[in-house]
């Protein structure tokens, strides 16, 4: 019985093991970005429930990288038919180089978006945590200085200016935010209590 194969015989088998690699490689960091940035999105949902769909987009590229290696090996699969075309071990060679080419590209994109997604959705909550505990300063702009004496007032009264000062640009943990500022404040309080001298000579 004459066989219709045409080609080598061994040639699809490199061939199948390409559509293989793009598929398999591409699917394996595609479930590894998608796991490692939705741990990131899990604990997003927790601090941050309004964060949650903004913080999805890691999870879509990753489930992307899936589709690519999909597509390929379609793509590779389809064009092994011995019967219908001659198939030999150049095109074999040719499909597994293809298939591992888009697998561990694949494979590589796949851990830089699981990592760098995961890191970036618990940054994004950090960032909003530490926005909202930050020291407004006047240097901010007009909307910050305002929100920030509004902050300190006390029975509708303005807080004193050297107190304002100090709130603005001393903490109790990392003190002066410059050496300007903390010779500034200085010079404030010996102004102050060279005044209040001089009124108590007046009197």
């Amino acid at each position: 019985m004459a066989s219709t194969f045409s080609g080598d015989e061994t040639a699809p088998f490199f061939g199948f093991l390409g559509a293989a690699a793009a598929l398999v490689f591409s699917c394996m960091r595609a479930a590894y970005g998608t796991a490692k940035s939705g741990v990131g999105v899990a604990s997003m949902g927790v601090m941050r429930p309004k964060l949650v769909m903004k913080s999805i987009v890691p999870i879509v590229m990753a489930g992307v990288l899936g589709i690519y290696g999909l597509i390929i090996g379609v793509i590779i699969s389809t064009g092994i038919n011995p019967k219908a075309k001659s198939y030999y071990l150049f095109d074999g060679y040719a499909h597994l180089s293809s298939g591992l080419a888009c697998g561990l590209a694949r494979l590589s994109a796949g851990m830089a978006i699981g990592i760098v997604g995961d890191a970036g959705v618990r940054k994004c909550e950090t960032n909003a945590r530490v926005r909202r505990n930050v020291k407004l300063t006047p240097n901010q702009g007009s909307r910050a200085f305002v929100a920030s004496r509004y902050a300190m007032r006390k029975d509708d009264e303005e807080p004193n200016r050297m107190d304002f000062f100090k709130a603005t640009h001393y903490s109790n943990d990392k003190g002066w935010t410059t050496s300007k500022a903390q010779a500034k404040y200085e010079k404030m309080v010996e102004l102050q209590s060279t005044s209040v001298e001089e009124e108590a000579e007046n009197m």
